[in-house]
């Protein structure tokens, strides 16, 4: 019995010294900032992906969430300091591409390698993203939907405050980008607002004039101070491209018929695993970019909405 004890804890104290001998990878997750839920899901996305690599490879693999309050500067600064501190890559939402390319190519020559989420960077080691053509190809298909054939003229509303350009403030507006969208819906009124609710409460007489109409929403942000959209039995539809958790509220209440929007959780994951693969198996990914295809919500499929928030913001 001494015997077997002997080998028992010889074999635990063997484990042990494996597992402390792991090898440990660091990486760092640049974000363009820390309050958008956008950038939570893409993280916890990536996070994900490691915890699976961490098991494949035998190695400690973590990451570390870095923020640059909405400056490319200092997103261009933390980059380079991430490879000063010896982590092993970074997964970049760029606050804007242009500023990092450079660095960028200057690091992947130094065996340092990026890869990035929401927007192209070039010189990065691979790039996870939606399929505009999809999302702008599922919104048609929505709109047809739930116009059936009462032909509605249609209202869109388009964000009035800054940041809308690059990944920044991509994150949590439209699946479509704002020129495209322009294009699709070419002969509907269009406006820039901040808040539907102001601009519903500005607009009321205009709104109540309106027969048969559709509206829709360009980014989830003119939403999310959650005032009800007032009934009006002339509206015909609803439609919000972008997503907030907020938006929950909306679709379970018939507020909202239809809600587009980016699978953030699945660009972290994605992005995170081939530039993981990268470093440790010091190839190139298979493919140098995934397009994802757009998520969807309806009143009919709200628990579905509800529980991709909850496991992106856990």
């Amino acid at each position: 019995m001494k015997f077997k004890n002997a080998i028992v804890f010889a074999l635990a104290a063997l484990l042990a010294a494996s597992a402390s001998g792991a090898e440990k990878l660091k990486f760092a997750f640049l974000s363009p900032d820390a309050r958008n839920q956008a950038n939570s899901a893409i993280f916890n996305g990536a996070r994900d992906a490691l915890s699976e690599l961490s098991k494949k490879y035998a190695a400690d693999m973590s990451l570390e969430f870095f923020s640059a309050d909405r400056s490319a500067e200092r997103q261009l600064s933390e980059l380079s300091k991430a490879y000063l501190d010896g982590f092993a890559g970074a997964l970049v939402v760029p606050a804007d591409p242009a500023v990092l390319e450079g660095k960028v190519a200057e690091l992947a020559k130094s065996g340092f390698f990026v890869a990035s989420a929401g927007a192209r960077l070039k010189g990065a080691a691979y790039f996870c993203g939606t399929d505009s053509k999809a999302a702008a190809e599922l919104a048609k298909r929505e709109i047809a939907r739930l116009s059936g054939s009462s032909k509605p003229a249609n209202y869109c509303y388009f964000p009035a405050f800054g940041g809308t350009s690059g990944a920044a403030g991509k994150c949590l507006s439209s699946p479509v980008p704002e020129e495209e969208a322009r294009s699709l819906f070419e002969s509907a009124e269009s406006a820039a607002i901040s808040s539907y609710s102001d601009y519903a409460s500005e607009r009321a007489v205009d709104i109540m004039r309106r027969d048969n109409y559709g509206e829709i929403f360009f980014d989830a942000r003119l939403l999310s101070n959650m005032v009800p959209i007032k009934p009006d039995s002339d509206r015909v539809f609803a439609v919000c491209l972008g997503s907030l958790p907020q938006l929950d509220f909306y679709l379970s209440s018939g507020q909202l018929d239809s809600c587009i929007y980016d699978d953030w959780y699945g660009w972290g994951y994605f992005a995170m695993r081939a530039l993981a693969e990268k470093v440790v198996e010091k190839r190139d990914p298979p493919e140098p970019e995934k397009l994802l295809k757009p998520l969807s919500a309806t009143p009919k499929n709200v628990p579905s909405f509800r529980a991709d928030w909850a496991k992106w913001l856990r």
